[in-house]
């Protein structure tokens, strides 16, 4: 099967059919994604009475794997995925409860590497805050590089994103987030 379909008609029209699936292959959700800048919203997902909702799921990724890069949407998923890295998203900049439920049992080191921007910097602190309520372990952080917004455009960009992502993962830390907040304070 195709990775994305093109929508023709109907609600999801001239949009980019981005499918959910579980190992057997069934779609579980889906997003699509506008073709043109000036649609709005940007993403429409299923609708929650279909019975799942975004905040309920995770890209699929492979649970058995030694690390996870954890993403905003299913494109920079997917661009971390043809780069050779495990990776999933959470649908957006902020990690529900559900999906944190999911994150818990994996055993591996969790990356989150989400936008470079306002949303993707709360969007960590958000999940540090969750998984510290979790009593999960701590994680490492990795972010696209300047001046990208995110992962699939680093990508398109011609970046050498496996060997940024080499060099440029840290571990996260209460006092890394201290001395981000004042950099960007001067």
């Amino acid at each position: 099967s195709e990775p994305f379909y093109l929508v023709k008609e109907g609600i999801y029209r001239n949009r980019i059919l981005i499918p959910f699936r579980n190992p057997e292959g069934e779609m579980y959700f889906f997003q699509a994604r506008a073709l043109y800048p000036y649609m709005k919203p940007k993403y429409l997902n299923p609708p929650s009475a279909n019975g799942v909702h975004a905040r309920q799921v995770l890209y699929p990724f492979d649970e058995s794997a030694d690390s996870v890069y954890i993403t905003e949407g299913p494109f920079d998923a997917i661009t971390l995925q043809g780069l050779g890295f495990n990776a999933t998203c959470t649908v957006g900049s902020s990690i529900s409860n559900a999906q944190m439920d999911i994150l818990k049992d994996f055993e591996g080191d969790i990356i989150l590497a989400y936008d470079n921007d306002r949303a993707g910097k709360v969007g960590i602190i958000r999940y540090d805050s969750a998984r510290r309520i979790q009593r999960m372990p701590s994680f490492k952080i990795v972010t696209p590089p300047d001046p990208y917004k995110d992962w699939n455009e680093a990508l398109v960009r011609g970046e050498d994103l496996a060997n940024w992502i080499f060099h440029n993962t840290k571990d996260y830390s209460y006092e890394l987030r201290i001395l981000e907040s004042l950099q960007e304070l001067t």
